[in-house]
């Protein structure tokens, strides 16, 4: 009776392993994220300290690096200044790679002045990645899409309660 539970064990494992819905293999899940790479720039808007929105231009470099195990982000916005000289706003860096034990992706990131983080990201759907965070006073997600055209959109939204706000979105044209 033993040898028959066991060979049964046997002959079901590899049956549920295909009932999972995210690839345990860490480069075939990053390849789902394969629309983000290249070289973007483009222009968006964001909320201020003072409450106003404030546009901006941004560029996003993105490539795969170790192998396909992981997604480099560099990021750079600028704005004009009083004397219309660009002056950088934002200055990033990220690296996105899949947790097999927890079945997400990890996003870190560190922001000149701002400081860095880890944040947990998903894929919703094809061409749709979203990454958030939660603070004790409220929540952040950002999206980034892919549009009609083929352009990334992401926006950024916040909750402080049940009530969500938009604070930023962007619209980037691949190089």
């Amino acid at each position: 009776m033993q040898y028959l539970v066991k060979l049964a064990i046997l002959l079901a494992l590899p049956l549920m392993s295909f009932g999972q819905n995210e690839p345990l293999n860490p480069k075939m899940a990053m390849e789902k994220l394969s629309f983000l790479e290249g070289q973007w720039s483009g222009s968006g808007w964001q909320i201020g300290q003072d409450r106003k929105k404030h546009s901006f231009t941004q560029t996003e470099d993105i490539s795969f690096e170790a192998n396909g195990e992981v997604l480099l982000v560099k990021g750079l916005g600028k704005t004009p200044d009083e004397t219309g000289k660009d002056k950088v706003i934002h200055s990033a860096i990220a690296l996105i790679s899949y947790n097999t034990r927890e079945g997400h992706y990890d996003f870190r990131s560190y922001a000149a002045g701002r400081g860095g983080g880890n944040f947990t990201g998903k894929l919703v759907k094809e061409n749709h990645f979203e990454w958030y965070l939660e603070t004790p006073q409220s929540k952040i997600k950002y999206t980034i899409t892919l549009n009609e055209k083929g352009q990334w959109h992401e926006t950024g939204e916040m909750a402080m309660g049940e009530n969500w706000f938009q604070f930023f979105e962007m619209t980037l044209d691949k190089q």
